[in-house]
């Protein structure tokens, strides 16, 4: 029972003591005003060494233009590429292994024996893994040269301008006609930003 008022004493002392530290606004915007109001240039980034950085390393280039949430995506899209060459490689060895085995003078028992497999069988999944595996290679330089170029792009607009400061002044115009040589009246539109 002691605690409560204790407790309610000691809120009511912190709150008083957190009031007496606000500043009075009016004294601050005084001194505030005096004060030059300080440019920060904004950071833009290299183009050209973001496409070295993500030709080098992975992501390198995105983590450059500091844009860190397109990270998640680019590791996933090289480890879609990457599980789809070991799934592939996987296939092929199994069925290379069963072809070299179904070929030989006396045919050999391999893990495909069950299935009934003959050699033509077994030669057409062979090349249909074969051919995926080189095309998983191909996506993987693919995404490499994707991600890399990606942060290229991504460095180049960061440069642009994209504020609502944009203006459209309609005014006359005259120039004059080059076949009938006559002066011709319009309107001319001028989009500056």
């Amino acid at each position: 029972m002691n605690k409560i008022p204790l407790l309610i004493i000691l809120l009511f002392a912190f709150s008083v003591a957190a009031k007496a530290q606000e500043q009075d606004s009016t004294a601050a915007a005084l001194n505030n005003a005096d004060l030059p109001e300080v440019q920060v240039e904004k950071w833009l980034p290299n183009p050209g060494k973001a496409l070295r950085l993500g030709l080098i390393l992975p992501g390198a280039g995105q983590i450059y233009d500091r844009k860190w949430w397109k990270l998640p995506l680019v590791y996933a899209a090289y480890g879609g590429v990457v599980y789809a060459i070991d799934y592939n490689s996987g296939w092929l060895k199994r069925f290379k292994t069963a072809f070299d085995a179904q070929v030989q003078s006396p045919p050999e028992d391999h893990e495909f024996t069950p299935l009934g497999l003959n050699s033509t069988e077994l030669k057409a999944f062979r090349d249909k893994f074969d051919k995926q595996l080189q095309l998983s290679y191909i996506g993987l330089i693919i995404v490499h040269g994707l991600v890399s170029m990606e942060a290229f792009v991504d460095a180049h607009l960061q440069s642009f301008d994209i504020s609502d400061d944009l203006t459209l002044q309609v005014q006359p115009d005259i120039f004059l006609d080059p076949v009938s040589q006559q002066p011709v009246f319009s309107i001319k539109g001028v989009v500056s930003f």
